[in-house]
């Protein structure tokens, strides 16, 4: 029973390990390799709300390591996210359409407005608040670099926790 525990303790470990959660800071930047093949290089940092709007080539999703970002799936047809000072936000969209607006929370307040499609990454810098409105019936899933769910993660390690108490105490 005592080996099932510590091996237990070195999966949630493992797994807590496994997804990072977005800090503000002055960079997005990766010291991990996500597989034994590529190493994820940093984000680049912009200045506040400055979006840089990019289609990366496949070569370069491989190099970032996008297809092995965790996702967010938004099912509602309007959706707003705000950044935070000095915080980076980045977005690549893995499916559905619609439109992004970038407006500047600082001084100056600018606003820019994109369409956004399968293979759009979205690179923004706080403060700023992004609005998303997608054009079809069809979901978005948005890919991100670290798990900013939180609470789902939260919830699902709980659980885990708990059914593994379970389990322990009916053997």
């Amino acid at each position: 029973p005592m080996q099932s525990v510590v091996f237990y303790l070195f999966c949630i470990v493992g797994i807590c390990q496994g997804f990072s959660v977005h800090r503000p800071g002055p960079t997005l930047g990766f010291s991990t390799s996500t597989s034994k093949t590529h190493t994820v290089r940093p984000v680049t940092t912009l200045h506040a709300a400055a979006p840089k709007f990019t289609f990366p080539s496949q070569e370069e999703a491989v190099e970032l390591g996008i297809r092995e970002w965790p996702q967010q799936t938004k099912v509602r047809s309007e959706w707003s996210e705000e950044v935070q000072q000095k915080q980076t936000l980045v977005r690549y969209i893995l499916q559905g359409t619609g439109t992004v607006t970038v407006t500047d929370d600082s001084r100056n307040k600018r606003s820019e407005k994109k369409n956004f499609q399968p293979g759009f990454m979205l690179e923004v810098e706080g403060p700023a608040t992004l609005d998303w409105n997608k054009s079809d019936n069809e979901d978005v899933v948005i890919l991100t670099p670290g798990f900013e769910q939180g609470g789902l993660f939260l919830g699902a390690i709980l659980g885990l926790v708990g059914l593994t108490g379970a389990l322990i105490a009916l053997s």
